[in-house]
């Protein structure tokens, strides 16, 4: 069924100040898993006492007590200590100041005041209350026992948001709502049972053993009251039936409070006994043999029966009143529901009708949309048949592009979209940012959070992503760890567009264009004279194109002046593009201009969508450049810059299409249905040479046939006999103790590193560009919480051995770590595959065993770097402690790693294998392949050192200006090109070798596509292996040339 969407455009929504999206709000409340934990019943009873809570034995001893007294709503620490006859000595606070010692006079009241009453005495007072929580401590509770805002134990603790734990009351009543700590607003997260159960397990004296001290705000033990001992959480076992605690009298006129143990010989000579015919006016009061006298002469005596049954009608009287005043009631709530449902019905009915009128309107909307559809379709068969008869050349099924795939995730209409590698970045209504990983699984990697409007705009620029929105802000991404770096108060108004060049940042908002520093999102400039709305912007290298209202205007990069003003009459400008012949802007009115670059002379006006031009974006293709177009008709077509006709119309979205990307030749479009969709064309028929990395490669027959006929056991219980194999034959070839095989490299560095630093907090000392440093993820960190200290690498991969000295911290100062190991790698991958010398490692294992630490090395080349150095493998490891190797990178297993030490570091680093999930069960299939390749790819590594050699000389040697590589540097299957010419990327140059025109199928002979890794602006790397054959090697010499060539 089609679907009626209404033309919405943000900004209009933004004026009249309603929001198409409505944002769901998250309930915290009791039924969230935090805030009722399932198993509060359980720790609840199992943290409650299992004996008996009351300590009895005497504690006024010769030896010094301590106790806790509470103070002015602080609990301070006493230190009550007694001399050998037993007389109290002076008491100290927590604070060492001497405190006055029971007898003495207060130095808050004078000499002759009286002693105050113990606390149970107290009616009121302006600190405490009589049902106040009294604590006397028997032993000073630990400092991590009191809560930072009271300065108090905890009472009723809590943990926080920000992590630290405070009494309820200091959080649910300070006016800040912020931690004194780090500031962090905070708010209740859930009790903090562990504190609880730790207080309660601390013994306090009996608060009827407590009184008022002298000064009249502490409390201090009464050796003349109760003495036991009991635990904070159960001392009201105990303390509601204490002897000592004060009760009143149950006659209760004229009767003092006393003790519970002297209530019994009270109440024998109490003078207060009332009559029990009291409540009928009877005055009596005397003691228990007066009041038997009494009832002999009372008046009320004689008619007890009489009386007694008049109570009982009474009684009876009274419950039938309240039953009839149920009944009353209950007829009042049925009178009310039958009230309420004849409403209902009323409402029902009214709905209904309203449903019954609102699906007239839809079918009338769905036929005037299938009318719009019928008329799309007959422009496209239009098209197809003009082809067909050879107007337009010959039709090619191959040149048309397919939907490929859907993005859902979104909870709004997709704004904007924008590429990086193999990263997409869509912004939404929902106020959020998606990071699609389109390289790999296609999903979503990452859900960026921050705005508080929608997300209208999104541009790159080095490795930083931009966002504007409605909110008015312009948020900074490092888009290496997708965390927000800056946030800048852009505009007065919605941030609508955004776009970079030339380290500059520009913004597009109502009648302004801010000039900003990519860098430091400084402010440079502001660009003023557009007509209305600044909806569309693109930056080529030299110019900055801005379309408003009926105009486009053609700024000079270097100067930030208006160079050039192209008219429209076709309402505002939505977007545009540029080719390298053209420029083109989609307009209100639903049509296309097309403008000669360099002339600016209106070439043609495209006609064909029926709604609103949002998005136009370029893609140069095998059959010449094509311009997509996205539109409010929820439609997209392709129009052919070589004959300016549409090749195509696609019909995939279920609402308006607001915007479009490119990358790597598919086009991705988002769409107000909340989705992103991907297009693309199919792939003709070329040769692929694939130079990403040598994890690439695939296993060959006899590498299959060595797995498939593996023997195999239990590897975790020891009883694999192909892995034994394997450890045992690395062991040797290292001239090490013992070996261990694990599924990746990157778990063999996380192991060697924490087998030798087990203590949390310890440091290891690395490369800026090692690969544990860059590309594990800071594991060592998340698993093991150790420092890295970073010293720079050299060009040749080395680092400098007197940087590596000042790292180094061994001393027993508390103020720093103790720095534990060194971490080197050979070769090295980031450096470009340089090779270590063996007396640079020989110097850093002295420098190692100098100060008693360790070395490991990050070998998963090193096969490449003996190779390299026509060296034995052990002549490198004898020169530091661990080593890991990877079978996968280079030797052509499918996965496995190796790490290699004494038998004391492999028992150890087994143990870390398994708790990181790296135990494996039948393994021997993998250590087949590994020790396949030990016999028959290793001995060919040299081979593939001069392929790679081939290759550089050859891209050295070709007639271009592009990029640049010392190939006397190259030693081993890495290399990383430099591009060195202004305006052209390593991400344009990996886009290039991965598209086959025309013209260079022609003049190769066929089509050849060479797959690199772009690692930053200037650095794309390539890397030879086993299954590239000497044909590939001449294919990618092919490619690579031609490419140069036509960059430069």
């Amino acid at each position: 069924m089609a679907h009626n969407y209404r033309e919405y455009d943000p900004l209009d929504d933004y004026a009249s100040r309603t929001n198409s999206f409505q944002s769901t709000s998250v309930n915290y409340g009791e039924n969230h898993p935090i805030s009722s934990p399932p198993n509060s019943a359980k720790e609840e009873q199992a943290s409650s006492c299992t004996s008996s809570p009351v300590r009895n034995e005497n504690r006024s001893n010769p030896m010094m007590n301590n106790s806790i007294v509470l103070q002015e709503g602080k609990l301070v620490t006493h230190q009550m200590s007694y001399n050998d006859t037993g007389q109290r000595m002076s008491a100290y606070n927590d604070t060492g100041q001497r405190m006055s010692a029971y007898g003495e006079p207060s130095p808050r009241l004078p000499d002759s005041a009286s002693l105050p009453l113990s606390p149970t005495h107290r009616k009121s007072s302006p600190h405490h209350s009589e049902t106040e929580d009294i604590l006397v401590f028997v032993e000073p509770p630990s400092k991590s026992l009191f809560c930072k805002m009271c300065n108090s134990v905890y009472k009723d603790p809590v943990m926080v948001t920000c992590g630290h734990s405070y009494c309820r009351r200091c959080v649910t009543q300070q006016n800040e709502g912020v931690c004194p700590i780090d500031n962090q607003t905070i708010a209740v997260v859930v009790a903090n049972i562990a504190v609880s159960e730790q207080i309660g397990e601390m013994y306090v004296y009996c608060r009827h053993g407590c009184r008022l001290s002298e000064d009249g705000q502490s409390y201090e033990v009464d050796p003349t009251r109760c003495q036991a001992t009991v635990k904070v959480s159960c001392r009201l076992e105990h303390e509601d039936t204490c002897d000592y605690m004060m009760v009143d009298c149950p006659n209760h006129t004229g009767c003092p409070q006393l003790l519970r143990k002297d209530l019994e010989d009270h109440i024998k000579f109490c003078s207060n006994v009332r009559c029990p015919h009291f409540k009928h006016s009877c005055e009596f009061t005397g003691t228990q043999e007066e009041l038997q006298d009494h009832l002999k002469i009372c008046k009320y005596e004689g008619v007890k029966d009489f009386l007694g049954h008049i109570e009982e009608k009474i009684g009876e009287l009274q419950e039938s009143l309240e039953e009839k005043d149920q009944e009353i009631n209950f007829l009042r709530s049925m009178l009310g529901k039958l009230s309420e449902r004849l409403e209902n019905l009323e409402k029902s009915a009214e709905m209904k009708l309203e449903l019954i009128e609102r699906t007239q309107n839809n079918l009338l909307s769905e036929v005037v949309e299938n009318r719009k559809e019928r008329a799309l379709l007959m422009d496209e068969l239009a098209n197809i048949q003009n082809q067909l008869n050879g107007r337009n050349g010959v039709y090619d099924p191959q040149q048309m592009f397919k939907c490929r795939g859907t993005f859902v995730g979104h909870q709004g209409p997709v704004w904007c979209l924008t590429e990086y590698g193999d990263f997409l970045f869509s912004g939404s209504s929902d106020k959020t940012i998606k990071v699609w990983d389109t390289g790999n699984n296609y999903r979503c990697i990452k859900t960026m959070e921050g705005h508080t409007g929608i997300v209208l705009a999104l541009c790159t620029w080095g490795n930083k992503l931009y966002s504007g929105s409605q909110d008015c802000r312009i948020r900074v991404w490092n888009i290496e760890n997708f965390e927000k770096e800056n946030s800048v108060e852009a505009h007065e108004n919605p941030v609508c567009t955004l776009t970079s060049a030339k380290n500059m940042l520009f913004s597009g908002s109502l009648k302004v264009i801010k000039v900003w520093d990519a860098h430091t999102m400084e402010l440079k400039k502001e660009l003023t004279g557009m007509n209305h709305w600044v909806r569309a912007l693109v930056a080529t290298q030299n110019y900055l194109y801005s379309g408003s209202y009926q105009t486009i205007k053609i700024w000079d990069l270097d100067t930030l002046e208006v160079i050039h003003n192209l008219e429209t009459s076709e309402g505002s400008v939505y977007s545009l593009a540029v080719t390298n012949h053209h420029i083109l802007c989609g307009t209100y009115e639903n049509v296309i201009h097309v403008w000669e670059l360099v002339s600016k002379e209106l070439v043609v006006t495209l006609k064909g969508h029926t709604g609103t031009v949002y998005s136009m974006a370029v893609l140069h293709t095998t059959s010449g450049t094509k311009v997509f177009s996205a539109s409010y008709d929820r439609s997209l077509r392709v129009w052919s810059m070589d004959n300016m006709i549409c090749t195509q119309t696609l019909l995939r979205h279920q609402g308006s299409v607001a915007c479009l990307a490119v990358s790597r030749g598919r086009i991705f479009s988002g769409s107000v249905d909340s989705t992103v969709k991907l297009s693309q064309q199919p792939r003709s028929d070329v040769h692929v040479v694939d130079l990403r990395s040598d994890t690439v490669t695939k296993p060959s027959p006899g590498m299959r046939n060595a797995m498939a006929t593996a023997e195999v056991g239990d590897d975790v219980m020891g009883e694999d006999p192909t892995v034994n194999a394997l450890q045992d034959r690395v062991a040797r070839l290292f001239d090490k103790e013992a070996a261990l095989f694990v599924p990746t490299g990157t778990m063999g560095n996380l192991v060697s590193v924490l087998t030798h630093c087990p203590e949390r907090g310890l440091e290891i000392i690395l490369g800026h560009k090692s690969h544990i440093f860059v590309h594990e993820q800071g594991n060592v960190a998340q698993f093991g919480g150790l420092l890295t200290s970073v010293v720079e690498n050299n060009e040749d991969g080395t680092m400098d051995l007197d940087k590596i000295r000042e790292r180094i911290r061994v001393s027993d100062d508390p103020h720093f770590p103790y720095t534990r190991l060194i971490c080197v790698e050979n070769t090295h991958n980031y450096c470009g595959g340089k090779v270590i010398p063996v007396s640079y490692m020989k110097k850093v294992y002295e420098l190692a065993q100098e100060y008693g630490m360790k070395v490991h090395l990050d070998g998963a080349r090193l096969m490449h770097a003996a190779t390299a150095l026509g060296v034995n493998p052990a002549e490198i490891t004898r020169c530091v402690d661990s080593v890991n190797m990877c079978f996968s990178k280079g030797l052509g297993c499918p996965v496995g790693s190796i790490i290699a030490g004494t038998s004391d570091f492999i028992k150890i680093a087994k143990r870390r294998r398994k708790a990181l999930g790296g135990g494996m069960r039948q393994a021997g299939v993998l250590a087949a392949a590994a020790m396949y390749s030990l016999d028959h790819v290793l001995p060919k590594l040299s081979e593939d050192h001069s392929k790679t050699q081939q290759i550089t000389n050859a891209i050295m040697s070709a007639p271009q200006t592009v990029v640049h590589v010392n190939h006397e540097t190259v030693k081993t299957n890495i290399v990383f090109l430099t591009v060195t010419k202004p305006g052209v990327t390593a991400t344009q140059l990996y886009d290039r070798l991965l598209q086959v025109t025309d013209e260079e199928r022609r003049q190769l002979g066929e089509g050849i596509v060479v797959k690199t890794v772009p690692y930053s602006d200037t650095l794309l790397r390539f890397v030879l292996h086993c299954d590239i054959s000497p044909e590939e090697v001449n294919k990618a010499i092919s490619k690579f040339s031609y490419v140069l060539q036509e960059l430069s």
